[in-house]
């Protein structure tokens, strides 16, 4: 639910950084490091921004090393800021200011792995189109190398001069997306190899979602920049005209098919719809224990505490608070909790349903609402 408003503010962070660059406004500078601190907050690989406005002042910006480099601070300290009263927020709320979670290495599964490095080679090449995977690999990265090798190698030529009127010709786009793939790139590593060690699918694509965005602006405006004049650009407009229609034929059904499924297409519209006494229900309830905190939120719009865990999916381990967690539990259900279950209860939430010893106060078609035995 966050992708929207994630890419948003990552993109107004952006326009406010290239404003500043071109023009040395202030206005531009607070308010693309106010939504890159926003954007950190509403997802966490937001904090990728923050070394693409730092740098790009520190080196494009006009002024005396003195003043970027203030200027450069500054924009760190605002971007930042967000983000830091967010974890301490969270920390005093709920004695947990990183997603409740700690910081472990874990290896990435294999078949984890190689999502994140297929989906991208679908940005090129449809799925549709089977090919060898090495084959795909290399024909992928050829296409997304090609424009970024082809400026890199022009700006080299001219000194590599960069992003300002008085610093060196050129759009500073270019080089700020330069900078920003490969620290969100990063930042997801990071968030795989020490924080999430059972990212779904699902949260694989959507991780992923923002990266194309910065890939399509980086490539138009790449190739756009570096492409020489004349016959050879027609061609290559030719060939990107081409690409773009055929991949939109490719995927014609599957477009179509998610456009008739409307806002219905994810079960939380879906439920919210069709389940308006659930939501009634959960609203009315003083506390509220569930396995799905999210949902619970986008059907009554109220915070909710998520039920005992005993085997943590992030860290991929047993965890070591389970009694302490169902003894919490069992004070908030007699203070008048209710507990929600969506779905069919796995074998260690029945577990829990057995150990709190409750019973059902309201079945809906996709949850069950319990209360103390």
């Amino acid at each position: 639910m966050s992708e929207g408003l994630f890419i948003f503010l990552c993109l107004v962070s952006l326009y406010g950084l290239v404003a500043h660059l071109r023009t040395g406004s202030s206005a531009a500078l607070y308010g693309s490091a106010l939504a890159a601190g926003l954007a950190s907050v509403a997802r966490y690989a937001g904090v990728s921004l923050i070394p693409v406005g730092v740098l790009a002042i520190w080196l494009w910006g006009s002024g005396s090393p003195r003043e970027r480099g203030l200027r450069a601070a500054t924009f760190g300290f605002v971007a930042v800021l967000p983000f830091v009263l967010w974890m301490v927020r969270n920390q005093i709320v709920g004695g947990a200011g990183l997603a409740n979670r700690q910081i472990r290495f874990h290896t990435l599964p294999a078949v984890r792995t190689r999502v994140y490095f297929f989906q991208p080679t679908t940005w090129v090449l449809p799925e549709a189109i089977v090919l060898p995977r090495s084959l795909r690999g290399a024909l992928a990265l050829l296409a997304l190398a090609g424009g970024p090798a082809l400026f890199l190698w022009q700006a080299r030529r001219r000194g590599w001069g960069g992003a300002t009127n008085d610093r060196g010709p050129g759009s500073p786009l270019p080089w700020l997306l330069l900078i920003l793939v490969p620290c969100y790139v990063a930042v997801l590593a990071m968030n795989s190899l020490f924080l999430d060690a059972g990212t779904t699918y699902d949260g694989i694509l959507r991780y992923l979602t923002p990266l194309f965005v910065f890939l399509v602006m980086l490539e138009l405006v790449t190739y756009a920049v570096a492409f020489p004049r004349g016959p050879a650009r027609w061609a290559l407009g030719l060939v990107a005209v081409a690409w773009v229609v055929g991949g939109l034929a490719i995927n014609t059904q599957a477009t179509l098919s998610a456009a008739r499924q409307g806002s219905f297409a994810g079960e939380f519209p879906r439920i919210k719809a069709e389940e308006p006494e659930l939501a009634r229900r959960l609203a009315a309830a003083p506390i509220v224990i569930t396995d799905n905190p999210e949902l619970v939120y986008y059907l009554a719009g109220r915070p909710a505490y998520t039920m005992p865990i005993k085997f943590d999916l992030y860290q991929q381990a047993f965890r070591e608070d389970f009694n302490e967690q169902l003894d919490l539990a069992r004070r908030r259900m007699a203070a008048g909790a209710v507990l929600v279950v969506f779905g069919e209860p796995s074998d260690e939430e029945a577990e829990v349903l057995g150990l709190l010893a409750v019973h059902p106060l309201y079945t809906a078609p996709d949850a069950v609402i319990y209360g103390p035995g």
